[in-house]
C-alpha cells in the first residue's frame, strides 16, 4: 500500500480535462488512507482516485474549489457523516463498485448541499428494496443517480411512500436484515475443490529452521545448497500438484488414458487402441474420409469384431 502524501500528489499529473477543468490523477496508487490533500491547495476541480484500496470516504481538508469527486472501484464502506462541510460545492460523486451495504450508509450524502450527480453502480446497496426511491428522498438536489436522469413520477413516489419517519426507519431496518442473494456454487464443484490439494507454504517451525540454518551457515556453497533445497522442495509440490491434477482429467475422460496396441499402413491406416477399461477403439484412415469404431473384447489381440454401430467423424 501506498501513502498519499504531498510529494506523491505533487508529482501525480494534473491537467485541464474535456470539460477544461484542472483534474488532479491519483488512480492505481494502491492508496489506502485519503490524507494530506491540502497540498493540493485548493487548485482543483477534480480528483480521481479510482482504483485504490480506500476504505473510508473521510478525512478530506476544505476544498471550496472542488466539484468532481471520482473514487470508484475502491472497498469503500463507510462516508464521513460531516462531508457537506468540507465539500461545499461539490456537484459530482462517483462510488461505482465500491462496498456499501445497507441504506443508512449514504446518509451522509445529505449534507452535500450541491449533489446533483451520483452514481452507486455495482454496491450492494442497489439490491436493496426501495434503494432508488430511498436515495431520491435523502438527496432533495439530486439529478441523476446512476446515469439515470430522476423524474419528477419518481420524487412524488418517494415523498409519498416515505412520508413519515415511521416508514423511513422501518426501510433502513429492512435494508439492514435484507440478505443479498450471491451465485450458489455448484456441490460438484466445492466437492472438487476441497480435493484439489493446494501448495502448502512452509509452516513458521520451518521458516524459523531455515532462517537458523542460514545464519549458521560458514561458506557460500552452505547458503546455495539450502537455497538448492529450498527450490527442489517447492518444485516436489508443484510436480505433486500437477500429477493430481493430470489424473483427475484422465477419471474424468476415459479416451485420454487408451493406449495404442496396433496400426496396418496401407491405401488407409488402421490404427488401434485399447482403453483401461479393456474396450477396443479403432481410428481408419483415408484419403477422403476417418472412420471411428469401438471394437467389442476379444480375448485373441489378434482379432477385432467391429461393432455394427459404428461412429463416422
Amino acid at each position: 500500500m501506498v501513502r498519499l502524501t504531498a510529494d506523491l500528489v505533487w508529482k501525480s499529473p494534473h491537467f485541464f480535462n474535456a470539460l477544461k477543468e484542472r483534474e488532479l490523477d491519483l488512480r492505481g496508487n494502491k492508496i489506502a488512507v485519503i490524507e494530506n490533500l491540502g497540498a493540493t491547495e485548493d487548485q482543483f476541480d477534480t480528483i480521481d482516485l479510482s482504483d485504490n484500496e480506500i476504505v473510508k470516504l473521510e478525512n478530506l481538508p476544505y476544498l471550496n474549489r472542488l466539484g468532481t469527486l471520482i473514487i470508484n472501484n475502491n472497498r469503500i464502506t463507510r462516508i464521513n457523516p460531516n462531508i457537506g462541510e468540507f465539500l461545499p460545492k461539490l456537484h459530482t460523486l462517483v462510488l461505482t463498485n465500491n462496498r456499501l451495504v445497507n441504506l443508512v450508509e449514504i446518509d451522509p450524502l445529505a449534507s452535500l448541499p450541491k449533489l446533483q450527480f451520483l452514481s452507486l453502480l455495482d454496491n450492494n446497496i442497489t439490491k436493496k428494496p426501495n434503494y432508488r426511491l430511498y436515495v431520491i428522498h435523502k438527496l432533495k438536489s439530486l439529478r441523476v443517480l446512476d446515469f439515470k436522469k430522476v423524474k419528477n413520477k419518481e420524487r412524488l413516489e418517494a415523498q409519498t411512500l416515505f412520508s413519515s419517519k415511521e416508514v423511513e426507519e422501518e426501510t433502513k431496518k429492512v435494508s439492514a436484515k435484507t440478505f443479498v442473494p450471491t451465485e450458489v456454487p455448484n456441490v460438484s464443484d466445492v466437492a472438487e475443490e476441497q480435493q484439489t490439494p493446494k501448495v502448502v507454504a512452509p509452516t513458521p517451525e520451518q521458516i524459523m529452521a531455515i532462517k537458523a540454518a542460514i545464519v549458521n551457515s560458514q561458506t557460500l556453497e552452505e547458503v546455495a545448497r539450502l537455497e538448492q533445497q529450498a527450490l527442489k522442495s517447492v518444485k516436489m509440490r508443484l510436480m505433486h500438484q500437477k500429477m493430481w491434477m493430470n489424473r483427475r482429467k484422465m477419471k474424468q475422460n476415459p479416451w485420454n488414458r487408451s493406449r495404442r496396441i496396433g496400426s496396418y499402413s496401407g491405401s488407409i491406416k488402421l490404427v488401434l487402441f485399447e482403453s483401461v477399461g479393456g474396450d477396443r477403439h479403432c481410428t481408419i484412415f483415408g484419403p477422403l474420409f476417418l472412420h471411428q469404431a469401438v471394437l467389442e473384447r476379444s480375448e485373441n489381440r489378434k482379432f477385432f469384431a467391429p461393432v455394427p454401430h459404428c461412429v463416422v467423424l
